[in-house]
């Protein structure tokens, strides 16, 4: 049997979710995020220390009196690795300076837009480098990134869910894999495999009947291991913190 959980808003539930447009036989294993192209998806970059960041819009009509994205929210851990978000005005073909340091980013998206309703190019949060760190897929609202980070303002968090699958319009199978990095606050965290399990066209999805606990600062993705032909990806997972 295949279980559905719900996106459900409440207090201390997270809904991460994700997916890799193109993955290749040969751009094996990547995690399931929208960043790098689809000829060749890149990992999740993991930000080593509190940065700068800014958000740079690929598309002039997303601005404060655009027809596209207006201002957009980005949620994250700050130095401490405790919570936190502010929302930014974009401002077309110009980088905007968050206010705030980030040691990880959780999620972006659109909060207000003009007449598309969404975003109308690709959104790019970024250190000031211009290194990528997230991104919200043109016309898409919001970033779509099955990586999490447990916050330092809870005493743990646990993982009741995961889902995964590859696109309809593909007939592939692939192997993904939940892991896990505890201490990521250290210089010598180190990865390891949590869950693995096959997918197809048809979502699996395998529901705890105990809960995995996850401890502050630990670090969580999904990761494309194998992939028997090039094909879409996509994962998600379900946590509550404690």
């Amino acid at each position: 049997m295949t279980w559905y959980l719900k996106n459900v808003h409440s207090d201390g539930r997270v809904h991460k979710f994700g997916e890799q447009t193109l993955v290749g036989t040969a751009s094996v294993p990547t995690d399931i995020w929208t960043g790098g192209s689809t000829s060749a998806p890149e990992n999740f970059p993991f930000l080593s220390s509190a940065s700068a960041l800014q958000v740079a819009t690929a598309s002039t009509n997303d601005h404060s009196a655009g027809v596209g994205a207006r201002t957009i929210r980005v949620e994250g851990l700050d130095g401490s690795w405790n919570e936190q978000s502010e929302d930014v005005t974009i401002s077309g073909s110009t980088a905007v300076d968050l206010a705030n340091t980030y040691v990880r980013v959780h999620r972006a998206y659109v909060l207000t837009a003009g007449a598309t309703g969404t975003n109308s190019g690709i959104i790019n949060i970024q250190t000031t480098d211009a290194t990528l760190r997230a991104c919200i897929p043109a016309g898409d609202g919001q970033t779509q990134m099955a990586v999490w980070t447990v916050p330092n303002d809870y005493s743990h968090a646990q993982l009741i869910c995961v889902t995964a699958g590859v696109s309809k319009k593909q007939d592939a199978t692939a192997e993904i894999q939940i892991r896990v990095r505890t201490n990521a606050d250290t210089t010598d965290a180190a990865w390891r495999v949590l869950e693995s399990f096959a997918v197809g066209r048809k979502p699996d999805t395998i529901l705890y009947s105990v809960a995995r606990t996850l401890s502050p600062k630990t670090d969580i993705k999904m990761t494309v291991r194998d992939i028997s032909a090039n094909s879409g990806v996509f994962g998600m997972f379900e946590v509550v913190m404690v």
